[in-house]
């Protein structure tokens, strides 16, 4: 019996990770909800130069909708408060409060704004008894 060795050049090609293109922004994207900061829109993108050879994620998320839902809706979905916002009215903002806080803050805006109302009119509330 004759044996014989073949020889089979082997070819290693070796493909290195590539770098991402810079993130870059996207304003104007769409929020997927329009109130109680319960949305989320792209807020940038990034592109791999060979599909498939980058790790990480193509888009950056950030959370919108932050006008207040209307009933029968939550207000604000969890993790934010109604909260004030700088020029005047309500908007959903980042933060827990108790239910007991939240009702106090209500109240004391209440408060303030029926006193400017009864203010604006002249009437002498130290006569009501």
């Amino acid at each position: 019996m004759h044996s014989s060795l073949i020889l089979i050049p082997l070819i290693v090609v070796t493909v290195a990770a590539q770098q991402w293109t810079t993130w870059t922004p996207t304003p104007n994207s769409a929020c997927s909800a329009t109130c109680g900061m319960c949305g989320v829109q792209v807020i940038a993108t990034r592109t791999c130069p060979v599909l498939g050879k980058c790790s990480g994620p193509s888009q950056q998320y950030g959370e919108c909708g932050a006008a207040l839902c209307p009933f029968p809706t939550p207000t604000c979905c969890t993790g934010y408060v109604k909260g004030n916002i700088a020029g005047g009215g309500f908007e959903c903002l980042r933060g827990k409060k108790k239910a007991s806080e939240v009702k106090r803050m209500t109240q004391s805006v209440w408060r303030t704004t029926v006193a400017a109302m009864v203010a604006s009119t002249g009437f002498d509330t130290k006569k009501i008894k």
